[in-house]
This record gives structure tokens, sequence and C-alpha cells, in this order.
């Protein structure tokens, strides 16, 4: 996978003229905005990257194929200092970046890379929180000595004498920590979901299970007796009081609609302090990744169509508030901005869209 850095505007977007302004409104306008620098990351597919900061020091942080991969910020800047030249930003050559820390899967027990399919991070602690494709399910490394300090996932000990832990009965797709607020004073909690269609609530310090939701059995008879649930993508409120939950429904017998696994898609409202299920809402695509807008009030999400929808917070059972077209056929991530003004949606295809409250648009294009 080759990661790509762009240019922009010093407030992070890009200024559109009147012509562009019209050309957007048929949604298909794309804008070259050619990489700085490109590195790669390996041989495999990535699935998440994030900023992280610790001790005052920023690092990039991506998972994938085969583990976590941190690199440190400052060094990223050194190459794009060197780079900046016309040259270099016609023809991007891939740098050669050595990450300065390598998350790993326990390898002893399978002979294919196992994918990371998420991170969060404890700043407090200082623990990075990877969801894994295996045995395992969550793993937890302490990013000063490089040590991993426990796992979250099937019960399965990795060393002589590690207590097991077997709550999730399949893999995870996701992981969340829960920022410190009234209602979560001093806990470091942790969310994990993933195939079996359940929540875990852990407290992350203590590495010890808090309460497990299924959603198997919550929406059970709300949309058919023949359905199991999984779990794609999680995000949480910044009060830490609410977590948005959303993934695929796969249909083993379902009268009247199509056989087709993962047809449909599910979306709820998770009370953190209660540990209750507010609501739920069946989707007609399944739910790939979902987010709280903090600057509108929405929860938006992206799935296997070509839409960003958004979401009342308080009621997701009221249905869509509004769509907005995308580039991609099928949309698999989205990010907003800290001050809510920009949004960033990628998926199938070689574009990027970024969206703002302003109804202005644009396409990064690699």
């Amino acid at each position: 996978m080759i990661w790509d850095l762009y240019q922009t505007q010093s407030n992070g977007t890009r200024i559109v003229d009147n012509a562009e302004k019209d050309s957007d409104l048929n949604y298909k306008k794309v804008m070259d905005h050619d990489p700085i620098i490109r590195f790669k990351v390996c041989d495999g597919v990535l699935y998440d990257v994030q900023f992280i900061k610790s001790s005052n020091t920023y690092m990039l942080v991506t998972c994938g194929e085969g583990g976590a991969y941190l690199f440190q910020w400052c060094k990223i800047l050194e190459r794009l200092s060197d780079s900046i030249c016309a040259e270099r930003l016609s023809m991007p050559a891939i740098e050669e970046l050595t990450p300065s820390s390598t998350f790993r899967t326990n390898p002893a027990l399978f002979a294919a890379p196992i994918e990371m399919n998420g991170i969060a991070y404890d700043e407090a602690l200082r623990r990075l929180y990877c969801a894994a494709g295996d045995l395992f399910g969550g793993y937890i490394w302490d990013i000063e000595s490089n040590k991993r300090v426990g796992t979250l996932g099937n019960g399965y000990p990795l060393q002589p004498g590690e207590k097991p832990l077997s709550r999730h009965s399949n893999y995870l797709h996701t992981i969340k920590t829960v920022p410190r607020s009234c209602a979560n004073p001093s806990a470091h909690t942790v969310l994990t979901g993933g195939e079996d269609g359940q929540v875990g609530i852990w407290d992350g310090k203590e590495l010890k299970l808090i309460q497990m939701i299924d959603f198997n059995t919550v929406m059970k008879g709300t949309i058919g007796e023949q359905t199991s649930f999984w779990v794609s993508s999680m995000d949480v409120q910044e009060t830490g009081n609410w977590a948005a939950v959303g993934g695929g429904i796969d249909y083993l017998s379902y009268s009247g609609k199509c056989n087709n696994s993962n047809e449909f898609g599910f979306m709820a409202s998770l009370n953190l302090p209660t540990r209750t299920v507010g609501a739920t809402k069946r989707t007609r695509e399944v739910v790939n990744n979902i987010a709280y807008h903090s600057r509108n009030g929405y929860m938006v999400s992206v799935g296997n169509e070509s839409v960003v929808s958004y979401w009342n917070q308080s009621d997701i059972t009221r249905g869509r508030e509004g769509r907005t077209l995308l580039t991609s056929s099928s949309a698999y991530s989205i990010s907003i901005h800290p001050n809510g003004e920009l949004m960033a949606v990628a998926g199938v295809g070689q574009t990027v869209d970024c969206l703002s409250d302003k109804a202005t648009r644009f396409s990064l294009k690699y």
C-alpha cells in the first residue's frame, strides 16, 4: 500500500472558483491534487490510519495486513522539506521511510499475515489498541516500550501464564476509546465490535470486560428471525455518553427479499453510562463507517452505495435527513475535521471526496 500526502491551502481546504462551483453541481467534478510525497507501508492492504499524540510528539499510525506501523511525524516533515520543488511535485518518488515501531500479531499460530482492521489510542496510558482478524481479537501495546501488554478477544493465551479473556467469538472490525467525562470520569473505557455482532465494553487499563452487548439478541424479532448481525464501525460522542454503532445484516432466509448476504445494514445508538441500546434502525445499505458530526448535530454514515447519509443524533428512527452524492460507488471511510468544517470520504475508486458545510466540494485524485 502506498501512502500519499497532498499539498493544500494553509487552512486545509482549496479555494473553488465560480466555474468549478458550476461544474460541481454535476457531483462528478474531479480536481487533481498532486501528491508531495509517497512512501510504502506494507505489501498488503491498509485498513486504518490515524494521527496520535504522545508526550507532545505527533505520530502517524497505520494498520493493515501483518500489523500496525508507527511513523514519527517529524521524520515525514523532514522529507517534505526536502521534496517541495517543481520536479518532485510533478513526479513524486516512492520514498524509503522506515517505521519507528512495528506492532505485529502473534505469528506462531498462523502462516499468513493477520490483518489489523482498526486503531484506537489512550494518550494517558500511552497504549495502542488494535482490532485484529485472528482468534485474539484485540491487541494492546505500550508504545513507549513497544511491548504487548495484553489482548481483548477470544481467550487464547499468547504467553505462558497469561490470563485468557474469552468474550468475542469471531474477529474484530472496529475498536474505539471513550473520552473521559462526567459520565466516565476515570475508567479508560474501550469499545470493540466485530463479526459476531457483539459490542464489548472494556476497562482498557485493567483489561477487564465490563459488559458484552449482542445485537443478535437486541434486535431479534425487529427485522427477521433468520438473520445474523455484524458490527463494522463505531464512533463515540465527545461527551462520552453515547456511541453510534453500524454494521451489516446477513439474511439466511427472508421472505420477499433477495438471498444475497449483506444486502441490508443497521444503525444503533448505545448509551454508555447505562450500557443500553437507545434506538435502532435498519438501513437499505451495509453501514461501512459511521461518525458523529459535532458541528451540525448529525450522525453521518457511508456504505455500499454512492452517498453519504445524514441522521439526527437524537432520533435515528426518523430516517435520513439528507444525502450527498459521492464519486465512489461504495464508500468505506469517513473522517470529519475537528472544527467540523470539512469532511473526507473514501471508498471504491481513485478519489477522496471532500465536503464542507458551505456546500462546496472537491476531490483528491490519485
